[in-house]
């Protein structure tokens, strides 16, 4: 049997790449958004490479699915190592999703702002970054779903960003958990958006 090569780790049968195309071309975009997404993540890109690299992945699923956007606030807090210096903060953010069923395609672009402790002694600033981060969210038993999103953030924090999402969503009012789970500056945020158009 011929075998397809969708990145460095996995070999795909040629016919069950062929079934999927045929029969649920959504599967196999995600599918590739998800591993070309964490291939990226390993891979050594400018900012801005790896900023539009999402931005195309994004682009193929734009053409199955019906949009939705609206804007989300939050409350941020500082985890682990990072903790130490900075604490509390907030994010503003512009919210876009295109739902196909129990499973949607998400993409946050925000501004986020971490605040240093007060009792810090040591010359330290408060830390500012715009991020973009984009993913797969599904719905376990409505109105409870689970998000992953993967990207970036630009400017005093300079890094790739995972981020694990548990939430609820009540027709456009949406209640979002998020947790970066990668070093050096993991974080959570209670994030709350409205979706101002779209079905």
């Amino acid at each position: 049997m011929k075998r397809a090569y969708c990145n460095h780790y996995f070999q795909i049968p040629s016919s069950i790449i062929n079934y999927y195309f045929f029969a649920n071309p959504i599967a196999l975009i995600m599918n590739h958004f998800v591993h070309l997404t964490s291939y990226l993540i390993k891979v050594k890109l400018g900012t801005m490479k790896r900023f539009f690299f999402i931005l195309f992945l994004l682009v193929p699923i734009i053409t199955f699915a019906q949009f939705r956007g609206g804007v989300g606030a939050g409350y941020l807090n500082a985890m682990g190592d990072f903790a130490n210096t900075h604490g509390a903060g907030f994010n503003v953010a512009a919210l876009g999703e295109y739902e196909f069923s129990t499973v949607s395609v998400v993409a946050e672009l925000g501004y986020n702002t971490f605040f240093v402790k007060d009792d810090l002694i040591l010359p330290i600033q408060d830390v500012s970054s715009v991020s973009f981060t984009g993913g797969v969210q599904a719905t376990l038993k409505d109105p409870v779903y689970i998000e992953m999103r993967l990207g970036y953030y630009f400017g005093d924090i300079d890094e790739t960003a995972a981020i694990i999402a548990p939430g609820l969503r009540f027709d456009k009012l949406d209640i979002n958990i998020g947790f970066n789970v990668l070093a050096p500056t993991p974080f959570f945020n209670l994030r709350l958006g409205y979706f101002l158009f779209g079905e």
